[in-house]
């Protein structure tokens, strides 16, 4: 009986740990591929300025 609880135990405990680090990883994940978009959007940003700069200093 006390063998099978602990099979039992350690079965759970493996499952929980797996399910603990998927979820670690999926977040891992999400956060990377924010961070990426945020560069993203700001080099876009920074290169807009850049032209409406060169575009503003040619007029002159």
């Amino acid at each position: 009986m006390i063998t099978i609880d602990m099979a039992n135990s350690y079965r759970f405990a493996n499952l929980r740990a797996n399910q603990m680090r998927t979820d670690y990883v999926a977040r891992q994940k999400k956060m990377a591929k924010e961070e990426v978009k945020r560069v993203v959007d700001l080099i876009a940003y920074e290169k807009a300025q850049s032209e409406r700069l060169t575009k503003t200093c040619r007029k002159y």
